[in-house]
């Protein structure tokens, strides 16, 4: 995995151990694991999708089956219990699980996981309706913000931290990414967070609106990094999606 200040991507995990009965192989007959991908609507769960479809058309002995946990959060847990054989998940959340903190705490998982590969570069960004009060991400206390896991709020907090935020002051609203972006628009929700980077088709099914990316000043971009080596603030160029003329930031993780 990537250290110090610098961006990172996703992380793919398998439960493997000799406390963890290995699926039974018979001769002509295809093993079936199963791939918790991510939330619906999001991008690990199209990534997750797509890669079920090459392995099972490349590896003739296997047949992988993607599943949508409810929250990423959950697939730790789904791994150390053999309810999923493969999973999608950030480094941190995985390493919280490892060590039962935060959403982990009581719940802690065994030495089971096993870290596969590194996936991709993976930028966040929290958008808002064109006529939202919150243009600053230090706007957001009082707000209804949707997200997709605890594991993606823990996240968010590290951001609000920087930016002098109490986190508490947040109305956490846990929802898939597809719910929140309809919640977003019908406003349910005030702001929601997102994968940026990857562009994500999301974004253009809300552009379809007047929209805004929330900014992220300078001293808490500055401040984010320095406390978070783990993840880096990643720039969202302008124009990568539609009515974005001008940069927009969000943390980078894998």
């Amino acid at each position: 995995g990537n250290t110090g200040n610098t961006q990172t991507s996703g992380s793919g995990s398998a439960g493997s151990s000799s406390t963890t009965t290995p699926p039974v192989t018979t001769p002509g007959v295809k093993t079936q694991y199963m791939f918790a991908t991510g939330s619906q609507g999001g991008v690990y769960s199209l990534i997750g999708g797509g890669m079920a479809k090459c392995i099972n058309e490349i590896v003739a002995d296997v047949e992988v089956i993607a599943t949508v946990p409810t929250s990423t959060s959950q697939s730790p847990t789904m791994l150390d219990s053999n309810q999923v054989q493969m999973a999608i998940g950030m480094a941190d959340m995985v390493m919280r699980a490892r060590e039962g903190l935060v959403e982990f705490e009581g719940n802690q998982v065994s030495d089971n996981l096993v870290d596969l590969c590194a996936m991709y570069d993976n930028g966040m960004g929290y958008v808002v309706m064109a006529g939202s009060k919150i243009v600053n991400i230090k706007d957001v206390a009082g707000a209804k913000f949707a997200v997709p896991s605890e594991a993606t709020r823990n996240q968010i907090i590290g951001v609000l931290e920087a930016a002098g935020v109490d986190h508490t002051t947040v109305d956490w609203q846990f929802m898939p990414y597809q719910q929140g972006a309809d919640a977003l628009l019908d406003g349910t929700v005030d702001i929601m967070t997102l994968t940026s980077i990857p562009r994500n088709s999301m974004v253009d099914q809300i552009a379809m609106k007047d929209y805004r990316w929330v900014e992220i000043d300078d001293e808490t971009r500055a401040k984010f990094d320095a406390d978070n080596p783990l993840w880096t603030m990643i720039e969202i160029p302008p124009d990568t999606y539609p009515n974005q003329p001008e940069s927009a930031w969000g943390p980078a993780y894998y």
